[in-house]
């Protein structure tokens, strides 16, 4: 006969005894929907975990996976153009206005001066000759044939086209000055050459032309605000051909028959500067009209520094020589010297 109070059976009683409490607590205070139920435990059971509803699981982690992703996703920011700060506007907008022009002024300038090719230019222009046949014609310039012919006798391996250049000035003025356009030549190429020359144009004359295109360039290269160097190499070649141009000049005052000087009827020497001394004055002057257009040195603008000019040149070197019988002339008149 088995013991109605086996262990197990006592284990039944105590359970089903806890079940009719809470049953019974259950019917006294009805639980609120939100409050979920409390498990009942059972010793001995495999697991005391508790259980978690499926669906609950799912959505929890598929929360959890939008919330927090397994890989970062950069975070990018497009700010709009008003929200650039001013401060930093004001620091670009130099930047990009020096930008546009990074040559400086004195570089750009330098770019486009050339030395070599201004002294050519230069030296044709204000002698009025050119050693090239091309560059006389193309230029309406005096083409220094037999010069041209020696120069390239002496320096076989120059380039060509041969132009005028500083080192050449003193022969190029004397070659021009040498020339006689009253010659008879059968050369074809020479009557060209002299058809340039104007035919009553002394010597003297052309000097006094070639000291006006000189002043010009002179003002040209002090307005071109050049580089140090061109600028100092510009004004060295300016003034050697100053100083050519005047020292001529004083000579032919001196002995009007150093060069070749045309049949003309006008004075010769010092007497081609009296008009322009006399036109000083608003009396009429022993050669006629005293206007300035008549005169070779205008008395406004280029009598005085052409006589400064002389002055320097010819100070302690043979002044009087050059100036004492104009200033007899104009002093004590044509007549009395």
């Amino acid at each position: 006969m088995s013991d109605p109070h086996t262990p197990q059976t006592d284990a039944d009683r105590i359970r089903n005894k806890r079940l009719a409490r809470l049953g019974g607590s259950s019917n006294v205070s009805s639980p609120t929907a939100s409050s979920p139920a409390t498990p009942s435990v059972v010793p001995g059971s495999p697991s005391t975990q508790p259980s978690v509803n499926p669906e609950h699981q799912i959505t929890s982690e598929a929360a959890q996976k939008y919330v927090k992703p397994s890989t970062p996703i950069p975070h990018t920011t497009q700010s709009a153009p008003s929200t650039v700060r001013p401060a930093a506007r004001e620091k670009i907008a130099p930047q990009t206005s020096q930008s546009l022009n990074t040559t400086p002024k004195s570089k750009q300038i330098q770019s486009v001066f050339s030395y070599s090719k201004w002294e050519e230019d230069t030296v044709e222009n204000i002698f009025g000759i050119a050693l090239d046949r091309d560059v006389a014609s193309r230029n309406k310039l005096v083409w220094l044939k037999a010069l041209a012919e020696e120069i390239k006798s002496e320096t076989p391996d120059l380039s060509l086209p041969l132009r005028a250049k500083g080192e050449y000035a003193d022969r190029l003025l004397i070659a021009r000055l040498e020339l006689d356009p009253q010659a008879m030549v059968d050369d074809q190429e020479q009557l060209i050459i002299q058809e340039l020359i104007p035919p009553q144009q002394t010597c003297f004359e052309y000097l006094v032309g070639c000291w006006k295109r000189l002043v010009t360039q002179r003002s040209a290269i002090v307005k071109r605000n050049l580089p140090q160097k061109d600028f100092e190499q510009a004004s060295a070649l300016i003034e050697k051909l100053r100083e050519l141009v005047i020292s001529y000049a004083g000579l032919t005052l001196q002995e009007p028959s150093m060069f070749p000087q045309p049949q003309t009827t006008k004075p010769l020497g010092v007497e081609e500067l009296l008009p322009s001394l006399y036109a000083l004055n608003s009396s009429p002057s022993i050669f006629g009209s005293s206007s300035e257009s008549s005169v070779l040195l205008n008395p406004s603008t280029d009598l005085v520094p052409f006589l400064t000019d002389i002055g320097n040149r010819f100070y302690q070197d043979g002044l009087e020589d050059v100036l004492g019988e104009v200033v007899r002339r104009v002093v004590f008149g044509r007549n009395l010297a």
